[in-house]
């Protein structure tokens, strides 16, 4: 085994990246090329250096480590930190590195050595990491003095049974009275309508719903941007037929939309937008457990609710998914005050 890490661009990387992804080595979609490559294209800032390393065996490409570097400064002035993060931090759920499980140990190795060589005065922060993911069972402890590892968000999950009257029996009795009564108010009105599809058509919808439910300006420079990146990602799961959406509908007026999207066995939750003027009929949570229904009737083993621990999803939910954050440095001061500054 030769392995060798080279840093490249992502037009370099691209080919044998998909194939990687084709043998099944990308656990999540957070991680996959095209969703990485959206993030960047939207949100990596003209001073930001792109780190993304390639790890070679024998010449051929079997892992990436999807980094850039950003610097820190004080009260937006003075210079205190280059900082180095994971390609879509904090945007992104289950960062991680990619690697063949053939070499992990090896390639992980060469990517802190690399780091330590190229970069020996940067602070590395990477977060939003699953207890499996390589970097947490792989931290550099032999590479750098300072090591952090502390907990980070919590994603609620619901591991889905094999029946809908199975899952039924694992939620709260006030839930399901609850939907049950909303619902049928709702199939007393004219032209009311439950429904789903894969069409990325809807997600007009969503975007108008979600900026009118919470009062937001679609045009703020953030939102903007969020939403330019979050239609590249969903064109891109409707090219792969892993979109999907839920509706509510009044004719031809829609009450609400939820967007979510399969990877393997796990349907994840991204997003819900629905209209202010039904909100006293519980659009938000009926969508979900339409949404859940329908991930059952696809032999879904998990709904993933992602990042945050609202009240709203412990109505659902029956798991939890820790995430982890981790500060690496080569000086522990350093290591110390970015932790308090950040």
């Amino acid at each position: 085994m030769a392995i060798e890490v080279r840093n490249a661009c992502f037009a370099e990387l691209e080919s044998g990246w998909r194939a990687i992804e084709d043998k099944g080595f990308v656990a999540s979609p957070f991680l996959t090329y095209d969703w990485l490559f959206a993030w960047w294209n939207h949100f990596g800032d003209q001073s930001d250096e792109l780190i993304l390393l390639g790890v070679y065996n024998n010449g051929s490409l079997v892992g990436i480590a999807p980094l850039h570097a950003r610097t820190m400064r004080l009260k937006g002035v003075v210079e205190i930190f280059k900082v180095i993060y994971f390609i879509g931090s904090r945007e992104i759920n289950y960062a991680d590195f990619i690697l063949h499980s053939d070499c992990e140990k090896e390639g992980m190795d060469a990517i802190w050595k690399y780091l330590r060589l190229n970069y020996p005065r940067h602070i590395i922060y990477l977060c939003d990491m699953k207890e499996q993911s390589l970097v947490v069972m792989h931290l550099p402890s032999d590479h750098y003095s300072s090591v952090e590892l502390t907990k980070g968000f919590v994603c609620p999950t619901a591991n889905l049974p094999g029946s809908w009257d199975e899952y039924l029996q694992q939620i709260g009795k006030r839930t399901k009275k609850n939907i049950r009564q909303a619902k049928k108010y709702l199939e007393n009105i004219p032209g009311y309508s439950l429904g789903n599809s894969s069409e990325k058509l809807y997600a007009d919808a969503l975007f108008r719903l979600h900026y009118k439910r919470w009062g937001m300006n679609p045009d703020e420079n953030y939102l903007a941007r969020l939403e330019r990146y979050e239609r590249d990602v969903i064109s891109v799961l409707s090219q792969k037929n892993r979109l999907r959406f839920n509706y509510m509908k009044f004719d031809e007026r829609i009450g609400g939309v939820l967007f979510a999207y399969d990877y393997g066995q796990v349907r994840y939750f991204h997003k819900i937008g629905h209209d202010p003027d039904f909100a006293d009929y519980s659009p938000g949570k009926i969508l979900i457990f339409e949404a859940i229904k329908d991930a059952i009737s696809k032999n879904i083993a998990v709904f993933d609710f992602l990042r945050g621990d609202e009240d709203y999803k412990k109505l659902f939910t029956n798991g939890n998914i820790q995430c982890w954050d981790s500060i690496i440095s080569n000086n522990r001061l350093r290591g110390f005050l970015f932790k308090h500054l950040k």
